[in-house]
Formats: structure tokens, sequence, C-alpha cells
């Protein structure tokens, strides 16, 4: 599906949709997911986002966009979703179910039978807001809070290199509603708790350098985690330290989900791919902004990254 006008119609012409997101929800896959449910509902559809984990703390005010409604789905709907194979383990047996994917990932090759795939769009959130304006819908406060924290957080508050000038259109309209974006900004990217800076010294610690000086490694293990008394959901952001230091073009982040079975973040400049790192290991996402899983002793997971980034790209 190339048009918005039809991904619209299609939206409109739904009754009874389940709306589903990556395991993990980011920023944009929680805006996505609940502003469109809120979307629907105006419409006077029963629609209802289905989660695979519990809500992160800091989004649970998403709670408030919607009413949570039981009912049978006649169609599944998902938002910021690469490949079913990123759901969460709850949300399994909806894979190969789904009816409609609305994503931006370059690495999507459109896995339901409508697919509505924009690699341009810095956010899904930004398609979501084109899909409202087709469906001549106003855009309440609500809605515009959520697009904006949708795109905020893809950007990484629009420093990240995805940030295009639509991105600041968008979000000029957006703050037309009367959003607070300096005290979403704040709560988001500025204030952190004591477990979340000890978590930000072990990424430091761990650090290691490869490739020539190319190339930044950190991992943290399940153990640190448990040290610290830290959730997944504060580990949000850790993946953009390696990049930070001179001259690393590509920054690679180890976080230990289950003993020796790890989820490896892949952030880069330069003329560095990290979604065609990440497909090395049958991962994918953005062209600066990727991630894939491995398992395995730690050192051999490391040993066997870099050998294979250094054997296909020619490091």
């Amino acid at each position: 599906m190339n048009s918005l006008s039809e991904l619209a119609h299609v939206i409109k012409s739904l009754e009874n949709v389940y709306i589903l997101t990556h395991i993990y929800p980011d920023g944009d896959a929680m805006a996505s997911a609940f502003v469109l449910c809120r979307v629907l509902q105006k419409l006077g559809k029963k629609a209802t986002v289905i989660m695979g984990e519990d809500i992160p703390k800091k989004f649970e005010f998403f709670n408030s966009y919607i009413t949570f409604q039981e009912f049978k789905p006649d169609y599944v709907v998902s938002v910021d979703l690469a490949s079913d194979s990123l759901l969460s383990s709850s949300l399994e047996n909806y894979a190969g179910k789904i009816d409609i994917c609305i994503d931006h990932h370059i690495s999507n090759r459109g896995f339901a039978p409508i697919n509505y795939i924009d690699p341009s769009a810095a956010a899904c959130s930004e398609i979501i807001y084109d899909c409202i304006l087709k469906l001549n819908l106003d855009i309440d406060k609500k809605m515009a809070e959520g697009l904006y924290v949708g795109i905020s957080t893809d950007t990484g508050c629009f420093k990240y290199s995805n940030t295009t000038y639509k991105s600041h259109l968008i979000v000029s309209e957006l703050m037309r509603k009367g959003i607070n974006t300096s005290t979403i900004n704040e709560k988001l990217f500025t204030v952190k708790s004591q477990k979340q800076l000890n978590l930000e010294k072990v990424v430091y610690e761990n650090l290691e350098y490869f490739l020539d000086g190319k190339c930044a490694l950190t991992s943290v293990l399940i153990k640190d985690m448990e040290k610290l008394g830290i959730r997944d959901e504060e580990c949000e952001g850790i993946a953009s330290i390696p990049l930070r230091i001179e001259g690393i073009g590509i920054g690679l982040t180890l976080r230990e989900k289950l003993p020796n079975s790890y989820k490896v973040s892949v952030r880069t400049s330069a003329n560095y791919d990290a979604n065609k790192i990440a497909s090395l290991f049958g991962g994918g996402g953005h062209i600066k902004a990727s991630g894939f899983n491995i398992s395995g002793p730690l050192e051999d997971v490391k040993n066997t990254i870099i050998k294979t980034i250094k054997l296909e790209l020619g490091c």
C-alpha cells in the first residue's frame, strides 16, 4: 500500500480492533498504539491496545488516552513493529495473524496482508499524524502530547540524523494544541534516577574498543541489573552512550535478557549502516539505529560480533 488515503480508508472501515507493538516498547511504539486506538474510539469503533508486558512507568499516562474494552477482535493492527518475530512472548500467538502493519523501519519487508511502511518517517507517530489528517479528525491535546512523545523519543529529542524538516513542521502543529514540551522533555530526556546514573556508570566501566578504535562495545549483565535493583524499562537511553565517544563509528550495547542471551543495540555514525550490521545477525531497524538478539557465553558473543563485522564490512 503506497497511499495514506488508502490507509486512512482502511482504518475507517475497521471494527473490533486489537493494536499491538513490539516487545520492550519505547515512546514511539506506545504513542503510535495509544493514539491510533484513541482515533478509532473517536470514530466509534471498538479498539484496544494489547500489551505484552506492563507499561513502562514513565509511559503510564498513556492509559488515560483510551477506554479499555473487552471484545473479540475482527482485526489485528501492528504499529512500529518491524517483524512479527519482535512480539513479546505473551503475544507470540498473534504472529502470522496481523492484518495490517503500519511501520517506518527500513528492515520491514511487509509481513501482513496490508502493509504501510514509510522508512522516510522519523517515527511511526509521524505516519499516525498524517493518517489522522487524512481522516479529517481534530487532533486533541492528548493526541498531540502522545505524538510529540513518539516523535521526540525516536529522534533523540531531534538530535538524531533521522530528524527531518517534516518532523519539526509536525511538532510545530502539535505545539499549537497547547502541549507543554518543556515538561515532557525534562521528564523524558533530562531527569534520571540514582539507579539510572549508577547503571550508566556500569556501561562506562564495561566499555571496550575494537576495530582500530572505530567500534566501542559495552555490556550490562543480569547480575548488574539485580545489584542495582533496576528495571528493564530504566535501561532506555544507554544504547547511545558508546557513540558519544569521539572517533567511534559503531556503538554496540549488549544487554543480557536471559542467562547467556543478549539484546544487542547497534548505533552508528559517519558511513556505517546499523541496519546492515544488525541484518548480519538476523536483526534490523534503521540506518543509524538497529538491533538483534544473540546467545552464548559473553566473550564468545563479543568475539563473534566483532569478527563478523570485520569480515563483512572490511573494517
